[in-house]
């Protein structure tokens, strides 16, 4: 027997999210249009949450991936950065954060493709109570680390499997762990391991959770991989301690779920691709809900020339809002920052915009009312031109303005 595909048919608030959607089939007048947001840096006043030089508790303990902060149950923040060996800073305000090297989540390099527990990043938190923190963390696997797919010449795209996985704290964020794998995989491809992929292959990152009807969504990147298109799927789930339960957006309905190639469902992998958002190219680092507005704000990065004597593109954050996150407004650039242009090749100056609320009332910062700050990783680049461990965490200033 199949395994059933709705999460519970019997919530009447199953799709009200997307409710809008018939009411439109139907012939019905289109949803108002959202006030247009602008939002705005005040760039003279960037400061260091984090600086590698200063701050680090090891030599890896470095910020990479998007700010994200939840409150434990003793009243301290938790802000994660996260690298593989996964350290917070903490503090009592989000404004006066520090590291703490004490906390660690580390997984356990296993060399096993399948179980996805070699290398894994804390990206996402979300929490009711304090106590029990549920986080969506990225779990790559690259064959090469381990000797057994041939090195590829780029880096970044043989042999590169990952994966979204559960991590759970029962301590108020002190310690997180997993079930044992790979039961704890909340969405991979459904696809058997392959040694020459061609291409990376599962899902690589998660937005912010957003809970709205009773249903926990957030977006998911993929890079594409034979019947899956590349972009970000939404998906939901009604319980956070369940990875099986999340399902994914196929265009008309939270319909689908993920599959281990193991399980006799899959006998079309096809079968089990999501719907992408045509609107969003590149990883949603943050989205939070704007509060004035009753809306939604996504921001990304983008990788554009600002002249035609330019060698390499430049590192554009971008935002965009929705109603219903399913449908995304044109984007506008928030912040560029040069690339280097006396490069032999491209190097990074910056990536991981996020937007942060410090005053927010959600527990999970995941809101926003008209002022908070956009964070980033800065890059160092060595004067050999050669990407190090030597970055920061930065923040700017930012305010949201809205247009009838």
């Amino acid at each position: 027997m199949k395994r059933q595909t709705n999460i519970s048919t019997s919530k009447k608030s199953s799709l009200i999210l997307f409710s809008w959607i018939s009411y439109i089939k139907a012939g019905y007048c289109s949803p108002p249009t959202p006030p247009l947001l602008e939002i705005s840096l005040d760039t003279s006043k960037i400061e260091t949450v984090f600086e590698w030089k200063k701050d680090k508790c090891f030599d890896g303990d470095i910020p990479d991936s998007p700010a994200r902060a939840f409150k434990s149950k003793d009243g301290s923040v938790f802000l994660y950065t996260s690298h593989p060996q996964n350290t917070p800073l903490v503090g009592k305000h989000l404004n006066n954060v520090t590291p703490s090297c004490k906390h660690t989540f580390f997984a356990s390099t296993d060399q096993n493709p399948e179980n996805f527990d070699d290398l894994i990043w804390l990206q996402t938190f979300y929490t009711k109570d304090g106590s029990t923190i549920y986080s969506l963390g990225s779990s790559d696997y690259h064959g090469t680390r381990f000797k057994i797919c041939p090195k590829p010449l780029n880096e970044s795209s043989d042999c590169w499997w990952s994966a979204i996985i559960l991590a759970t704290s029962t301590d108020g964020g002190n310690t997180f762990s997993t079930a044992s794998p790979p039961k704890h995989v909340i969405a991979r491809a459904p696809h058997k391991f392959s040694k020459n992929p061609g291409k990376p292959a599962g899902f690589f990152t998660t937005s912010n959770i957003i809970y709205r009807d009773n249903f926990y969504y957030t977006l998911i990147y993929t890079y594409g991989y034979k019947g899956q298109k590349q972009g970000n799927c939404l998906i939901r789930t009604d319980n956070l301690s369940n990875p099986l339960s999340w399902r994914t957006w196929d265009g008309s309905g939270f319909n689908r779920h993920f599959v281990n190639p193991e399980h006799p469902d899959t006998e079309n992998p096809e079968d089990y691709t999501c719907t992408i958002i045509p609107e969003i190219k590149n990883k949603v680092r943050s989205l939070l809900w704007h509060e004035t507005t009753k809306q939604y704000i996504a921001i990304y990065e983008d990788y554009q020339k600002s002249t035609k004597d330019d060698t390499f593109p430049n590192i554009q954050f971008k935002y965009t809002q929705s109603k219903d996150l399913l449908n995304w407004s044109q984007s506008k650039t928030l912040y560029t920052i040069k690339t280097p242009q006396n490069c032999k090749k491209m190097i990074i100056a910056a990536a991981y915009p996020s937007i942060l609320d410090p005053d927010s009332r959600d527990m999970n910062f995941g809101t926003i009312s008209n002022h908070g700050f956009l964070y980033f990783t800065r890059f160092n680049p060595a004067s050999s031109c050669k990407t190090t461990f030597d970055r920061d965490l930065v923040r700017i200033p930012l305010t949201i303005n809205s247009h009838e």
